[in-house]
């Protein structure tokens, strides 16, 4: 049997999966940002963040847009915290976007 199947598999775009999976483990990290800018302040607000994950063929982040981090330090540190992130690779790359709500003293597992 001849398989035409060609043996490394590059998909078109990452799996929807796999990208919300990395995600979600991101998650808690992003909350580290907000706390610390919100013990920076000293008065906690809660923060409406969008963001906008661009991905790289590769798997890597090439670019990180924020909307809405407005405590000082806390766009820059989503920004590195987001960039770190690697997704698998694929032929067009892939853009995630991501809405995030922060509020005083939650926990980081929202939902169970």
């Amino acid at each position: 049997g001849h398989d035409p199947e060609p043996r490394e598999r590059t998909y078109r775009y990452p799996d929807a999966t796999t990208v919300t999976q990395v995600i979600a483990r991101g998650r808690p990290h992003l909350r580290q940002c907000y706390e610390t800018a919100t013990r920076r302040v000293g008065a906690p607000t809660a923060q409406r963040v969008r963001m906008r994950v661009h991905i790289a063929p590769a798997g890597r982040v090439s670019d990180v847009e924020i909307e809405g981090a407005q405590l000082p330090g806390m766009a820059e540190c989503l920004e590195r915290t987001a960039s770190r992130w690697s997704f698998p690779a694929s032929r067009r790359g892939a853009e995630a976007p991501l809405s995030l709500v922060f509020v005083p003293g939650e926990l980081a597992q929202s939902g169970s």
